[in-house]
């Protein structure tokens, strides 16, 4: 990651406290929407399947690290406006909440990619809960507008990283939703082609 899209300890702070600044009532939820689902690396409480209203899925964050090069850049998830999008919901316990938010912090915000929300979720069980969800920041350098499935496959097809080839990240991810009896068109499109 270049040092000049990284942010700092203080900038990551202050996210993760205005965040919690807007805490609603009730516990912790944080929507997993992408490899999260396969690989929280959080400690949880609880888990369900969760839907999230008003944001879809979409490849729309370059990658030149984790997924991919500058030279070879991949492309990784964020949630863009309209739509819906199914995904799993951990609720952390109370009493250590503010550590694992601050690993979540280090792991998703690390270059400011995205802007924490909170969103309603609609889980498995039918019960309605507040949760943390990752959406894009437009404004980052790393946003791309074209998502479409060719872009992002032919993209995708070359671009190896730090942490794997960016083509084993969307398999996981597809392959995790099927797991879960989760569906997502656009995912399926692409990951069929890069299989």
């Amino acid at each position: 990651m270049p040092t000049e899209l990284e942010w700092t300890d203080t900038q990551l702070r202050q996210s993760l406290d205005a965040t919690l600044e807007a805490r609603p009532d009730g516990p912790i939820w944080v929507f997993a929407y992408g490899s999260l689902i396969w690989n929280p690396l959080l400690e949880f409480a609880a888990q369900d399947i969760a839907t999230l209203d008003g944001w879809h899925r979409s490849f729309c964050l370059r990658t030149i690290a984790a997924r991919g090069t500058p030279k070879h850049p991949g492309r990784v998830l964020g949630l863009e406006p309209r739509g819906t999008t199914q995904g799993v919901a951990y609720r952390l316990p109370e009493e250590q909440f503010q550590s694992e938010l601050r690993m979540l912090w280090a792991r998703e915000m690390g270059s400011g990619v995205y802007r924490p929300t909170w969103g309603r979720l609609v889980l498995g069980s039918g019960e309605v809960a507040s949760g943390i969800a990752f959406v894009v920041n437009t404004n980052q350098a790393l946003y791309e507008a074209d998502t479409s499935a060719p872009t992002v496959i032919a993209r995708a097809a070359k671009a190896v990283g730090a942490f794997g080839s960016n083509t084993d990240y969307i398999l996981k991810l597809a392959d995790a939703l099927h797991a879960r009896g989760l569906s997502d068109p656009y995912v399926s499109e692409i990951a069929d082609a890069l299989r």
